[in-house]
């Protein structure tokens, strides 16, 4: 970290940034130093996070997009959660195992895949879709229901099938990087 940019060193594992609590893991914060810096100007109004190991010139800093993504997912997540309390007669209600089948799913697409946050699509109590947009009038869909999954592209003149796989089975890794690969080719197609 430069001269300019003050250090402070923390002995807890919850701080504080732009008003909104960090959580760093304890056994990250042991032995680290961490700085604010204010993002440049016109950036927005967060704050950037700087860690290295004290007497190590090594820095980590978050990348601001990554933050944004990981809201999106989370309120995909809370989205998940509102839908499993409705009562069962409600229309959108899902139940507990397809909502933890999806949240299983959603956690593979955030971690493998490198998306940003899908569109959620319930069907029925037991089956529900999460959507990508993809190049021109073509989506994806990644269904969950009964404890798999399936990959589909659709588009106005027609559907196809990308991928099946049982959501405890390891294939399911395969699916969702298939997913994340086909959403990163239309999106170099774009360009």
């Amino acid at each position: 970290m430069s001269s300019s940019t003050p250090t402070f060193e923390y002995d807890t594992a919850l701080e504080w940034i732009s008003g909104s609590p960090v959580t760093v893991p304890a056994a990250l914060a042991t032995g680290l130093s961490m700085a604010l810096t204010p993002m440049p100007a016109g950036a927005c109004e967060f704050a950037r996070l700087e860690v290295s190991r004290r007497g190590n010139s090594t820095q980590v800093v978050p990348d601001f997009k990554d933050a944004l993504r990981r809201a999106d997912f989370l309120r995909v997540y809370q989205a998940l959660d509102e839908l499993q309390s409705l009562h069962p007669s409600e229309d959108y209600f899902i139940e507990g195992e397809v909502a933890h089948d999806a949240r299983h799913a959603l956690s593979l697409v955030y971690m493998l895949a490198k998306l940003p946050s899908p569109k959620l699509l319930p069907h029925d109590s037991d089956t529900l879709a999460f959507s990508w947009s993809a190049i021109d009038d073509k989506k994806l869909y990644l269904t969950v229901s009964e404890g798999s999954a399936s990959l589909m592209e659709t588009s106005d003149s027609k559907s196809q099938m990308l991928g099946c796989s049982d959501l405890k089975d390891g294939s399911v890794v395969g699916l969702v990087q298939t997913l994340g690969a086909h959403v990163r080719r239309t999106a170099e197609a774009k360009k």
